[in-house]
């Protein structure tokens, strides 16, 4: 999975839109939708712009939608598009309930990342605090 679609799906988690993401990043909103698209080259300045307003590292962005990318992977699967168009409701291992639950535990899951990121720079802000005491 690219990192435009990785940041497409972390970018509705968060309930925002393209044009919330363009504004916050002060592009405009065809810049990001290539961004979200993969038409342009993601810059590092804008990798890291896009993380400072969903909330998150860039690390993040990489491992936040691992699980997304494996359970989207299994749509693309031939044996569950072989001969029908409507697979999802067709097919026993996911139905709607389960694409709802599903979308639950990730948001559930990228919480409590974001919880531990936030508890780690509390903890290294403490410290640093103490270390600086220490040398001076």
């Amino acid at each position: 999975m690219k990192n435009g679609d990785k940041i497409r799906i972390l970018r509705t988690m968060k309930g925002f839109s393209q044009e919330n993401m363009a504004e916050m990043m002060g592009i405009s909103r065809l810049a990001y939708g290539n961004i979200e698209r993969n038409n342009t080259n993601l810059s590092k300045a804008h990798l890291e712009k896009i993380a400072e307003v969903l909330g998150i590292s860039i690390d993040d962005i990489e491992t936040a939608v691992d699980s997304v990318a494996n359970f989207f992977d299994h749509f693309n699967s031939p044996q569950v598009n072989a001969g029908t168009t409507n697979t999802i409701h067709q097919h026993n291992d996911f139905d709607e309930k389960d694409l709802i639950h599903q979308k639950e535990i990730l948001q559930l899951t990228l919480e409590k990342m974001l919880l531990e990121k936030e508890k780690a720079e509390i903890e290294m802000k403490y410290w640093k605090e103490k270390f600086d005491l220490l040398k001076d």
